[in-house]
């Protein structure tokens, strides 16, 4: 019981900083970015509610919101996964942990 509660508040503790909610953020932004930029769709919340991000005639304020949602959510449970120590440790779960969502995406438009 008492691994279980000194886990649960490393978790908790994790969760309240910031800078590893950011750190983690950026990670998955800049995944969301470079997956944009090469012409595929990653892993969203907008996809997945049926709201229309994939092709080329998206307006450019709803996918960036997009953006900044679905990062934000990959950013929570990627500190709730892994439960990072360090900066640099939050941004590469949060480019780890997106990119093995979105390993397998489509092509914008397909």
């Amino acid at each position: 019981m008492r691994d279980f509660m000194t886990l649960f508040l490393s978790i908790v503790t994790a969760l309240i900083s910031f800078k590893f909610l950011f750190g983690s953020f950026m990670g998955a932004f800049m995944l969301y970015l470079v997956n944009r930029q090469q012409g595929k769709q990653p892993l969203s919340l907008f996809r997945a509610l049926n709201i229309n991000v994939s092709d080329k005639n998206a307006r450019p304020y709803v996918i960036l919101l997009d953006m900044i949602i679905s990062s934000i959510l990959g950013a929570i449970m990627v500190v709730l996964a892994t439960a990072p120590t360090t900066l640099p440790q939050a941004v590469f779960a949060g480019l780890g942990m997106t990119g093995i969502l979105t390993f397998h995406v489509k092509e914008i438009g397909s």
